[in-house]
Order: structure tokens, then sequence, then C-alpha cells
């Protein structure tokens, strides 16, 4: 019976076929497909623009210029440093700073602190490698 129905569809198929024309692709189909996936793989691609640009730094490497371009010149007392003119009696003396000076750490405590810092510092430079190596087109 299976045999019988196959044996159906395909003599239905076959006249079905018959009547339909056999479609080529133009000469250059390859190639407009190609194009069309390129263009589709370009726009999904992250481009890299730095956090702060360049404009920006120009801008805060001038004013760091200026400022202390300015302290040198119009410092009128050389004998005295204006460190001295500063009054840190506020940052060291609030509730901030009196509620954790009573803490203490013991020397394990502070060199783990110290060498997670350091390996921190260490990590991003081969980190921001490789993610510039995993985003470059």
């Amino acid at each position: 019976m299976e045999k019988h129905l196959n044996k159906k569809l395909e003599e239905i198929t076959d006249r079905l076929m018959r009547g339909v024309e056999v479609e080529n692709p133009s000469s250059d189909f390859t190639a407009t497909i190609m194009q069309e996936i390129l263009e589709l793989e370009a726009s999904k691609t992250t481009r890299y623009r730095p956090l702060i640009s360049k404009p920006v730094w120009a801008v805060l490497s001038l004013i760091l210029v200026l400022t202390t371009v300015y302290l040198a010149l119009n410092s009128t007392d050389s004998n005295t440093s204006w460190l001295n003119s500063i009054d840190f009696y506020t940052l060291t003396n609030n509730k901030v700073t009196n509620a954790f000076s009573s803490i203490s750490l013991s020397k394990t405590l502070v060199y783990a602190i110290g060498l997670f810092g350091i390996m921190l510092c260490v990590q991003i430079p081969f980190l921001k490698h490789h993610f510039d190596k995993r985003f470059q087109v």
C-alpha cells in the first residue's frame, strides 16, 4: 500500500514539474549574495570608541598646564609652601574618619589588599588587549 501511495505521489509530482520552467540564476548571483553578507557583517561589528575623546583629553591637558603655569608665576611667597595655607583639619577630623580610626588591620590583610590592587592593575592591560583583539575588524 505504501509503495502504491509513493508511486501516485511521484506521478503527481512529475506532472506538476513538466509545466514548470527551470530558472537559472543571474551571472553575478554569488557576488551579489556575498556582498549582502559582507554588508550584514559590517553593520553588526562593534566599533571602538574611547570613553574620553581626544579633544576632551586636549582640553584637560590644557587646563592642567595653565593651572600649573598660573600657580608657578603667581606665587608671591617662596619660603612657605602653598600646602601650608590649606587647612586639612576638616578632612582629618570628622565623623567618618573618626568612625574608621578605631579599626586595626592585620599585616596579612594589608598585604592581601595591596597584592589584590597590584594584580588588578596588572590584569587591566591584559584584558584590554584581549578585548581589543576580539573586537578588531
